[in-house]
């Protein structure tokens, strides 16, 4: 059993090191000489793979966590197996419960993204109104596109984190604008697109966008109330569900034992 396990172990680590050699394959040497250099910049700026999740992790490290989860469900399966918990025995139940345990962590670690990104998101929702109203009280005060972002970046939170990606890849030399437009597409909220869209336009053009901010803060802030409002109705549910579900049969239970008792005393006389 434990070579088994250290076999397995073995496998994945020769798996992970040969999955980090990138793969130059016909499609991508043939689309550099296609697209234009602009698109090619565009495309090019290196966000974090899980930037939506707030993790700061390469792909190849969320590969090699992706593989402890699936090795550490696989491990768990076997020590379960030694228990004796199917009349088939550990021998045959083994390889069942590896399998499964696998299959349970992947989809554990597939879950535990998951519930980063919606959590990032309500956070972003609620974020976004203050962060355009600063952005253009900012600009009012005469600051540039750039300076506004920089002190937007240097505060915390969702919106400050997403800021500071976009600030590395200017660092990177990219330009402002093209790194606002690519993160408006990686964001964990789609809305938050608006708001980088309309900053990179303003740093193109050097238009005025206070009256734009003003009116895409109004709608940010309808959107959260509406949201609080939905989320307010999931939670008063999830809270008198439970005890909807005893209520009922309960007081059905009271109402039918009169009716229950008199009909078992008419059959016993």
């Amino acid at each position: 059993m434990i070579r088994f396990l250290l076999a397995v172990t073995g496998a994945s680590g020769v798996w992970l090191i040969a999955s980090r050699v990138p793969k130059m394959t016909l499609e991508k040497r043939v689309a550099g000489f296609l697209v234009s250099s602009r698109a090619t910049e565009a495309d090019s700026i290196a966000y974090p793979p899980l930037l939506d999740a707030g993790l700061a992790w390469s792909r190849a490290e969320l590969r090699v966590r992706r593989a402890i989860a699936v090795v550490a469900g696989i491990a768990s399966g076997a020590l379960v197996a030694q228990g004796d918990l199917f009349l088939a025995g550990p021998t045959r139940s083994t390889p069942v419960l590896m399998v499964l345990g696998g299959a349970a962590g992947a989809l554990l670690f597939s879950m535990w993204l998951t519930s980063r990104r919606q959590h990032r998101e309500r956070q972003l929702l609620i974020e976004l109104p203050t962060a355009v109203e600063v952005t253009a009280l900012h600009l009012l005060a005469g600051d540039s596109v750039e300076s506004a972002v920089r002190s937007v970046a240097g505060a915390s939170g969702v919106i400050a984190h997403e800021l500071q990606a976009a600030l590395a890849a200017t660092e990177a030399g990219h330009p402002l604008a093209e790194a606002l437009h690519d993160l408006g597409r990686r964001s964990a909220r789609p809305d938050a697109a608006r708001f980088y869209r309309f900053l990179g336009e303003a740093h193109l053009s050097g238009g005025r966008l206070i009256d734009a901010l003003a009116m895409l803060a109004k709608d940010y802030r309808a959107d959260s109330e509406r949201n609080l409002v939905a989320e307010g109705g999931r939670r008063a549910l999830a809270a008198y569900g439970p005890i909807l579900a005893l209520m009922v049969p309960v007081t059905l239970l009271f109402l039918m034992f009169p009716t229950i008792a008199g009909l078992r005393t008419l059959a016993g006389g």
